[in-house]
């Protein structure tokens, strides 16, 4: 399938099953998805009960709720509501678009999903390439992973 595709219809039809893995990894990845409160239902779906989901996403710690940077209109147009912005895709030399960075408010959007418990962990270990943004501005980001238990 085309990455663009991909990232433009987000996990739309999952082919597994529900409830079979124990662990859901992904990382750096759901600032890409169009539709990420799908993505999020789809995780939780494709989680077996007692599992949980681990990941990483651009996270302004200032924010409460999400920046949305860009949506999908009804018949498929990307809208921007800031400008764009494409982080590096090995797949693709042009870069995979940003739709949304996330705040605090993805804490509630699990739960909302169905996870039962979510957690946010700061990681910094530079040894293991987890560093901040290094901006010194608005958009500085400490390395944060989230944890969601079902």
């Amino acid at each position: 399938m085309d990455s663009s595709v991909f990232l433009k219809t987000g996990f739309v039809n999952i082919s597994f099953n529900s409830n079979i893995f124990d662990v859901v990894v992904h990382t750096d990845v759901l600032e890409h998805v169009a539709d990420y409160r799908e993505a999020l239902n789809e995780t939780f779906r494709i989680t077996a009960h007692g599992g949980a989901t681990i990941f990483t996403v651009p996270f302004l710690q200032q924010n409460e709720n999400l920046e949305i940077r860009a949506r999908l209109s009804e018949s498929g147009e990307i809208i921007h509501h800031l400008p764009p912005v494409f982080h590096g895709n090995p797949i693709d030399p042009t870069g995979s678009l940003v739709y949304q960075t996330f705040g605090w408010s993805l804490l509630n959007e699990l739960r909302a999903a169905g996870f039962r418990k979510a957690l946010i962990g700061v990681l910094t270990d530079s040894r293991l390439g987890f560093t901040s943004s290094n901006s010194p501005g608005y958009d500085y980001m400490e390395p944060v992973v989230f944890l969601a238990t079902k």
